[in-house]
């Protein structure tokens, strides 16, 4: 079985993945959305390939992959994080967050979303359940 750092190197690997097909994909097709200045004439200032947004994992606290990462990854800073902060797992209000670091680092929110779907699936595939994606527009 393997470690969960190697999991969530897969994890991260799958989400990258995912995340440049949909910016290729949004980037072949051009913006969807002008930009303008209400302010001064309401001149168009420039294009968005997509909505600002953000995603990130939900995780319920009984889950298997909450008890795995607090048994053996160490806790600092209020957060437990993987290799070279390429994701981060907190404690929210209501649950725990797992937040997906790719060397994208996008804003537009279908490429975000598409990274945790990836991301998502990589963990239901080694068995890790109660997780779905929280997004939101900026």
């Amino acid at each position: 079985m393997k470690s969960i750092n190697d999991v969530m190197n897969e994890v991260v690997e799958s989400a990258t993945l995912a995340g440049k097909n949909v910016l290729n994909e949004l980037k072949s097709r051009g913006p969807a959305y002008t930009v303008h200045d209400e302010l001064n004439d309401n001149k168009c200032v420039g294009t968005m390939l997509d909505v600002c947004g953000g995603a990130s994992i939900s995780l319920d606290g009984r889950s298997k992959l909450v008890k795995v990462i607090k048994k053996n990854i160490p806790f600092m800073n209020n957060e437990w994080s993987g290799n070279n902060r390429s994701w981060i797992m907190y404690k929210g209000v209501l649950d725990y967050k797992l937040i997906i670091i790719t060397s994208l680092c996008r804003q537009e929110m279908s490429v975000n979303v598409a990274e945790c779907k990836a991301a998502i699936k990589t963990l239901k595939d080694y068995g890790y359940d109660g997780i779905e994606v929280s997004s939101w527009i900026d």
